[in-house]
């Protein structure tokens, strides 16, 4: 676990510090070979001509009858 103080002055610079702050952990964890888990969440899509398991979009576009 990692716990940063940071001052009010640095609010305006929220995003770009945990993303500073995120790279060095990631950085130091692969130079010390330590591998960090991370939530996977995986979509299997049918074959060829079969329906597809996830669907984007329940609705199916409609052609105009003009």
């Amino acid at each position: 676990m990692v716990i940063v103080h940071a001052g009010g002055r640095c609010a305006d610079r929220y995003e770009e510090n945990r993303r500073e702050i995120q790279s060095a952990l990631v950085q130091i964890c692969s130079e010390h070979k330590l591998t960090i888990p991370f939530n996977r969440l995986t979509i299997n899509l049918a074959g060829d001509g079969q329906k597809p398991l996830l669907s984007a979009s329940k609705n199916k576009p409609t052609e105009n009858s003009d």
